[in-house]
């Protein structure tokens, strides 16, 4: 069994009764990993711990056998968030040849622009939150990277393209690890490791036929 992701006994605190207490994940390599709880529980926390944005109190981290490091972030890890500016007035096709610029992105790239109906002659503004937050799942989906961190992927997205969106996390040739609410994120994940008031409650296999 290849271990991509490992957490053990991490910590991070913001103070009083915030932050995530003696972590312990295990992910296993091309697996799909959900992260379950109510707001505040630590999802989020625990993705930029593993993105390497933040660091932990104590215990440790591992992605493909290395401590996060800001040369994974090239090729290897990829996170839907990110930081991601948009230049309001490019174009999106102008926008998507500026990210390129920046990293790799692979030929599914206009597909997916193509499957989320974005016209790439629209200028960055004039597009919804929606389709804001499908140009950034187009961008994580195509990133090719080894190692994939999404955080609430379906915020904005009405049902279709929710739906949409879990059967390509599905179908993503590499290991997924997303934080959700949707109730259809149930069906994408194989593990699902249920988080609550910064400590892990469980981790749950589920049988993908």
């Amino acid at each position: 069994m290849l271990i991509d992701v490992e957490l053990n006994k991490v910590t991070k605190s913001f103070g009083k009764d915030r932050g995530i207490y003696d972590i312990n994940i295990e992910v296993e390599r091309n697996t799909k990993t959900l992260l379950l709880g109510p707001n505040g529980a630590g999802k989020t926390t625990i993705l930029y711990l593993i993105y390497g944005i933040l660091r932990p109190d104590s215990g440790y981290i591992k992605i493909l056998g290395r401590e996060p490091n800001i040369e994974m972030r090239k090729n290897d890890v990829y996170m839907l968030e990110e930081l991601l500016i948009f230049i309001e007035r490019a174009t999106v096709r102008e926008f998507i040849d500026f990210v390129k610029s920046l990293r790799y992105f692979n030929d599914q790239l206009f597909d997916l622009i193509d499957t989320f109906n974005i016209n790439t002659n629209l200028k960055v503004y004039q597009l919804s939150s929606g389709l804001r937050r499908l140009l950034k799942i187009s961008l994580a989906l195509s990133s090719g990277a080894k190692v994939l961190l999404l955080d609430e992927p379906t915020s904005n997205l009405d049902i279709d393209n929710s739906k949409k969106v879990f059967s390509l996390i599905q179908q993503y040739d590499g290991t997924v690890i997303f934080a959700s609410h949707d109730p259809e994120a149930i069906n994408a994940a194989e593990s699902i490791v249920h988080i609550r008031n910064g400590k892990l409650e469980y981790t749950e296999k589920r049988n993908k036929n």
